[in-house]
């Protein structure tokens, strides 16, 4: 989004077309700087190399790809994360983007009556009234999931809070009462308004780490393998309350193929968010 919005200060007259998913559109769909979005259904699979753009694309005659950008450029072992699309576009349509150091990803647009429908279908069903906090259990990178036990025993310390959980996948297991299980149940759209419906939203580097801040939900991050200051870079900071290991461990901030060598061979790895105790996670929320 912000390498959109140099494209369009420094093209201020070219025509903007992205070519996402139907989740990468909804997402997309405020973001001004945009006049026109493709749905494509398009998965690129194989491992190490550049992957060709969307069969859409071939239409037009500039295509910035950025599908797995961040993977196989070797900008990424060079410069901060949320610059390696704007590097790649500049590259890509050898160019400078004009960009703005101080561009702030803009606010989702909440409509009350969805708000209303997602909290009469998930939270009233469960019988709770008042304020819930917001759980993200998934997350894309193997160095950013906390273990579902984690997850459990912050629910069983915190027995006077109310959670929601979030996720991808759906978990099938008993849950302490004082949790909504909303895991594989829920849309893109469901999954937006689930979280403006949080007091908090806890979770690792993840989606929800990005969206919550564009509906003005604090947010507790779950720092273990993350660069926070670069990751959030676009976001509104102050809203953003990590949770560091302690100690920190000397391998940390990493991304996922930059992990150590045997981070996932002992149960609770990876160890740097693992070693995030419940009782951090309270006693942030507590400060929150």
């Amino acid at each position: 989004i912000p390498m959109l919005n140099g494209l369009r200060n420094t093209f201020p007259d070219k025509k903007i077309i992205v070519v996402t998913s139907e989740p990468g559109a909804y997402i997309l769909q405020h973001i001004k700087d945009i006049n026109e979005v493709i749905i494509s259904d398009y998965k690129h699979t194989a491992k190490n190399i550049l992957p060709p753009p969307p069969p859409e694309t071939l239409q037009f005659n500039q295509v910035v790809n950025l599908i797995n950008a961040v993977d196989f450029e070797p900008i990424v072992y060079q410069r901060a994360r949320p610059d390696n699309f704007i590097k790649v576009t500049e590259s890509q349509l050898q160019c400078s983007l004009k960009t703005n150091p101080d561009y702030l990803i803009p606010d989702f647009d909440i409509n009350i009556d969805l708000k209303k429908s997602f909290i009469k279908k998930y939270i009233k069903k469960y019988h709770f009234s008042g304020n819930v906090i917001g759980c993200q259990i998934s997350s894309g990178g193997q160095t950013r999931i906390l273990d579902s036990e984690n997850w459990i025993k912050l629910a069983n310390i915190c027995n006077d809070l109310r959670f929601i959980w979030f996720g991808d996948k759906f978990i099938d297991r008993s849950l302490p009462k004082n949790i909504i299980n909303t895991c594989g149940k829920l849309t893109i759209e469901e999954f937006v308004y689930g979280i403006a419906c949080c007091q908090i939203f806890i979770c690792p580097d993840s989606s929800g780490m990005h969206i919550a801040p564009l509906l003005n939900i604090p947010v507790i991050l779950l720092a273990g393998s993350t660069l926070v200051e670069y990751h959030t870079k676009y976001n509104k900071h102050w809203l953003i309350h990590p949770v560091y290991t302690t100690p920190k461990l000397k391998c940390s901030p990493c991304f996922d193929w930059q992990a150590r060598h045997d981070c996932y061979k002992r149960n609770g790895a990876p160890w740097c968010i693992n070693r995030i105790t419940p009782g951090q996670i309270r006693d942030k929320i507590l400060e929150v």
